[in-house]
C-alpha cells in the first residue's frame, strides 16, 4: 500500500505505538496472505505506519474524506500490481485491528465501538470498497441477481460498519439468521467475504 509518509508528527497515537502496532500487523500479513508475504516486510511495515500516521492526523484535521480517497488509491495500485481482492481485504482488516489497538491504548477499551471508533471504520471500509468496485467489474454482477429484501437490508447496515450482533439487535434477528442471510448473499453476488459482497451490491445499486 503506496502512502506518502505523514509530515506531521501524530499528536493523537505515540509514534512507538504506531510502529509496534505496524510490527504485529506486518506479521500477520505477511502470514496470511502470499502476495505480502514476498513483499520485504521492512517495506510493508513502513506502508502500513504510513496509513496508520495519516490517518492520525486526518481524525485530528478533519480531512477524512481525503484519507479515504488517498487510501482508495493506494488500494487499486495494490491491485493493478497483481495482488487478488483477498489480500486487499486482509491488509484491510490488519489495519483495521491496528487502528483498535491503539485506540484502546491511548483512549479506553470502551472507546472502541464509540462514535470515532465508527468514523474511522466507515472510512476503511468505503476506501476497500472503492478500490475493490475500481479494480473489477462488479456492477454487471450485481445486476444479474436479485437480493432478497431482509438480504438488502442486512448488507446496507454492514455497509455502514455495523458488526453481525450490531445488525442482528437492529432487526431482532438472531446472529445465525444474519450470517445465513449474509452467506446467501455471497452466493447470489460470487462474492469472496461479506465486504466483497457489499462492494459488488454497492456498485450494481442493490444498495
Amino acid at each position: 500500500m503506496n502512502v506518502p509518509h505523514c509530515t506531521h508528527p501524530p499528536l493523537s497515537w505515540s509514534k512507538h505505538a504506531i510502529e509496534r502496532v505496524a510490527a504485529s500487523a506486518t506479521a500477520r500479513l505477511r502470514g496470511t496472505s502470499t502476495a505480502y508475504g514476498a513483499v520485504d516486510a521492512t517495506l510493508v511495515e513502513t506502508r502500513i505506519s504510513g496509513f496508520l500516521c495519516a490517518l492520525d492526523f486526518a481524525v485530528r484535521d478533519g480531512s477524512m474524506d481525503r484519507f479515504q480517497a488517498d487510501m482508495a488509491v493506494a488500494l487499486r495500485q495494490r491491485l493493478a500490481c497483481g495482488f487478488a481482492p483477498r489480500d486487499v481485504l486482509v491488509a484491510v482488516d490488519e489495519v483495521e485491528r491496528a487502528v483498535e489497538q491503539l485506540i484502546v491504548e491511548h483512549e479506553a477499551p470502551h472507546a472502541v465501538g464509540g462514535p470515532g471508533w465508527r468514523m474511522i471504520q466507515r472510512t476503511l471500509r468505503r476506501a476497500e470498497r472503492s478500490a475493490l468496485v475500481g479494480g473489477c467489474h462488479a456492477s454487471s454482477a450485481a445486476t444479474r441477481v436479485r437480493l432478497a429484501p431482509r438480504e438488502r437490508e442486512v448488507l446496507a447496515l454492514l455497509a455502514e460498519g455495523m458488526r453481525t450482533q450490531d445488525v442482528a439487535d437492529r432487526l431482532s434477528l438472531s446472529p445465525f439468521t444474519v450470517r445465513t442471510y449474509v452467506e446467501r448473499s455471497m452466493e447470489k453476488l460470487g462474492a469472496a467475504t461479506r465486504t466483497h459482497a457489499v462492494a459488488i451490491a454497492v456498485a450494481g445499486g442493490a444498495l
